[in-house]
């Protein structure tokens, strides 16, 4: 009898079919964040399944090394669940373990998809754009609660934009923002999707921060595209057209949340963080949770230690900010892995910024770094560490990486 013969040979095809369409599943989990199909009983404005699905594939392909940078994150991960078990099991707690959990078991899946040649398609980041834009045009100019029973904890007052199928405008900007970067990893930025994630930020989401960032986005796209005399044009232009929509866009926009700041802009441009408790609660994040980091010289606080922190600063600089808003979260995504985790969650930064050194800057230093700049001041912003398109951003940053042969990866095991 031959070699090998009566032996069933496993189907190696069908097995690729298979981790595909996981992969394909994953990715849709990812870029739809707050859609809810798992009841939890805990209301989270990021549900688990990217989570659940990322575990899956990093069982799957535990055979495909890890790059020793992404494993920093274990790190973190390993600090955050001895925190979480000297602590005490608290809904704070749990929230943020899954964050730190998610951030590594995110990045960690998009790389072993990558290894075996399965990255996140054009095509599905370009439908999920449209589907985002036609469910906020629809609750924007149809009907307000439109598919909201889809998310857990929408919050989408009538004086806003909209959330489309995320929990609020400002996550709605944000979750477009990181579509935004993917764009532009993918020199793609100039495409019909980058056009409509602007238009939607602009005109459904309605987000003050949002809009800041798509004006910064488009002042250092023109710096980078643009010949000096051209680009310095294109820039005052730009600002000459934002000094119009401060001085007359509040009466054209009144009744919305971008005209009252607006007016408040152009009032007393300096009391704004006072007066707006929303611009007030996130600024204080960023203070504060910085703030309380060097206090403690990098010393790790663990996660019940915010609450009472932030009530004292608030004594403190109760002139400066809007003291009758209550800060019980840390709205900063660089600001939880720092007041939480110390040292250890400098993990997070240093890896952004190696990920996106090592994959563009030898392509081009000055669009890696605008990138660099663009996503560091996102990630101050209120981006939560369970939010999936983090863990995404790093895994496609190390995976790019890997596709130029600057982390090479031992092809998988049969």
């Amino acid at each position: 009898m031959p070699e090998g013969a009566g032996i069933q040979q496993p189907d190696l095809k069908s097995e690729n079919n298979a981790l595909k369409f996981v992969g394909w599943l994953f990715f849709t989990f990812v870029l739809f964040p707050a859609i809810s199909l798992i009841p939890l009983p805990v209301q989270t404005d990021t549900q688990p399944n990217a989570l659940l699905l990322a575990v899956l594939i990093f069982l799957v392909g535990r055979r495909v090394p890890i790059p020793f940078l992404v494993w920093t994150l274990i790190v973190l991960l390993t600090g955050a669940f001895g925190m979480f078990l000297m602590g005490g099991a608290t809904m704070d707690g749990i929230r943020s373990l899954m964050g730190y959990a998610t951030v590594f078991m995110v990045a960690s899946a998009t790389i072993m998809l990558a290894a075996n040649n399965i990255r996140l398609p054009d095509k599905l980041l370009d439908y999920t754009v449209y589907i985002w834009g036609f469910v906020g045009a629809v609750q924007l100019f149809l009907y307000h609660p439109f598919m909201t029973f889809l998310v857990t904890a929408s919050r989408m007052p009538e004086s806003r934009g909209v959330s489309s199928l995320s929990n609020e405008p400002s996550l709605y900007a944000t979750t477009l923002v990181f579509y935004i970067i993917f764009y532009f990893m993918r020199g793609r930025e100039q495409s019909l999707p980058v056009f409509f994630c602007i238009v939607e930020i602009i005109l459904l989401s309605q987000s003050a921060l949002g809009v800041l960032f798509v004006i910064m986005m488009l002042g250092l796209y023109a710096l980078l595209r643009l010949s000096a005399p051209t680009a310095i044009i294109a820039v005052t232009a730009l600002f000459a057209s934002l000094f119009a929509l401060v001085m007359y866009g509040g009466d054209m926009l009144s009744g919305s949340r971008i005209g009252a700041l607006l007016n408040m802009l152009k009032d007393d441009p300096f009391r704004i963080v006072q007066m707006d408790e929303s611009v007030s609660q996130r600024v204080a994040s960023i203070f504060y949770s910085i703030k309380g980091t060097l206090e403690n010289f990098f010393v790790p606080r663990g996660f019940g230690a915010w609450k009472e922190y932030a009530h004292t600063q608030d004594m403190i600089y109760r002139g400066v900010f809007n003291s009758g808003s209550r800060i019980d979260r840390i709205m900063s995504g660089y600001g939880t892995a720092l007041f939480e985790m110390g040292w250890m969650g400098l993990a997070i930064p240093i890896l952004v910024t190696v990920g996106i050194v090592k994959s563009k800057w030898r392509e081009n230093r000055l669009r890696a770094a605008c990138l660099l700049l663009v996503v560091h001041l996102l990630l101050l912003t209120p981006v939560p560490l369970s939010f999936p398109l983090l863990g995404l951003l790093i895994g496609e940053l190390f995976s790019d990486t890997l596709a130029r042969g600057q982390v090479r990866l031992p092809a998988r095991a049969a």
